[in-house]
């Protein structure tokens, strides 16, 4: 599973948010699969999901500032990285050795999103 795309309703509340608020957010979203008896939704589906919640005038505070404090983590784990084209340099030693570099700090970020949540999934299964 791709990590930095997907994301369950009990991630949701890992992050933050409560057990309705993941429900009414993931509402109107088509899951794109399942694991186990889990619905698994697009990311970007989520954050447009609760952008739009956020826009409705009768939310009370509370419920507005988890789903704000929750969007900036779920924004964070998009894969907004534009490919960069290495070798075009005038030292091919260098170009080579930082292709090197952004590859293994890109499968670094990987993981920590990875880990990151699979903590979300954690938190909000054990959550009270």
């Amino acid at each position: 599973m791709n990590y930095r795309q997907h994301i369950t309703r009990v991630q949701l509340k890992g992050y933050g948010i409560s057990h309705y608020q993941a429900k009414v957010v993931t509402k109107n979203i088509v899951p794109i699969g399942k694991e186990n008896n889990t619905n698994i939704y697009l990311l970007s589906d989520a954050i447009a999901s609760i952008k739009e919640y956020l826009a409705k005038p009768r939310i009370t505070t509370k419920t507005r500032q988890s789903l704000i404090s929750v969007l900036p983590k779920l924004i964070r784990q998009l894969d907004n990285v534009n490919p960069i084209i290495f070798g075009n340099g005038t030292d091919p030693e260098l170009s080579k050795l930082s292709k090197k570099l952004f590859l293994q700090v890109s499968k670094t970020e990987q993981n920590l999103i990875k880990t990151k949540s699979q903590i979300a999934t954690l938190q909000g299964k054990y959550k009270k």
